[in-house]
């Protein structure tokens, strides 16, 4: 009887840990699907998004910038709000020289309307809504003190994005903000906006700052005298 011999056939050499570790590092870090480029349908389609926010706010913002340009009801409801806060900045924190500042898009807002019955009738309310009229804004109606701050957008958010989440009425509201917000510390410290502003945020990478602009100023002013010169206090 004739015997079959089997030879086995030579394993292939083993790989070691360190190879296939290496191996599935790589795989890791490679996209599932090519990054999205300028050039490419979907980059173009979300780059178009994302200039249309921009471009809608712009225009959101240049819309409210006219109309406290050229808006009665607007430009006395800042200079009234800048008066209301210089007295309470002058009043020292008393509560009976207080005022209360609403923010509300829809100058409706459940949880602020449920504040106002426990709000002295003599102290100021100041609202920043999308109303251009304090007739229309429900927050303001019966306050003899009330002061609109108007913050309208061009058109509706769902228009713009397809959405009614709030973004660019965000945006007009920050605005609008930061317009009293440096319009007040105009009339309260003049030509002392900057040193008071400095003094009043001594910490962190503003602070930092506002000492380097200090330090280079005293560097500029030594320079340019003659003679002796004692640096001003620190």
């Amino acid at each position: 009887m004739a015997t079959t011999l089997e030879i086995p056939t030579p394993c292939e050499p083993s790989q070691s840990p360190i190879t296939l570790k290496r191996k599935r590092a790589d795989s890791e870090v490679q996209p599932l699907t090519p990054p999205l480029t300028a050039n490419d349908p979907e980059g173009t389609r979300l780059l178009s998004r994302a200039v249309n926010v921009l471009s809608t706010a712009a225009t959101a913002l240049s819309q409210v910038t006219i109309l406290y340009q050229s808006d009665h009801v607007a430009r006395e409801g800042l200079l009234r709000s800048v008066e209301v806060i210089k007295n309470v900045n002058e009043a020292g924190g008393k509560l009976l020289n207080d005022a209360i500042m609403f923010i509300s898009y829809s100058g409706k807002t459940a949880e602020l309307m449920a504040l106002l019955d426990h709000i002295p009738s003599y102290t100021p309310v100041l609202a920043i809504t999308s109303h251009t009229k304090p007739s229309e804004c429900a927050l303001l109606n019966e306050r003899p003190n009330s002061i609109l701050l108007p913050a309208p957008i061009h058109e509706l958010e769902e228009t713009s994005f397809g959405v009614c989440a709030p973004t660019t009425s965000t945006t007009v509201t920050i605005a609008v903000g930061d317009m009293l917000a440096l319009t007040v510390a105009e009339a309260l410290h003049e030509e002392e906006t900057k040193s008071v502003f400095r003094r009043n945020h001594p910490g962190g990478a503003i602070g930092a700052k506002s000492r380097r602009i200090e330090v280079q100023n005293m560097a500029i002013t030594t320079k340019q005298c003659d003679g002796m010169v004692t640096p001003p206090a620190l």
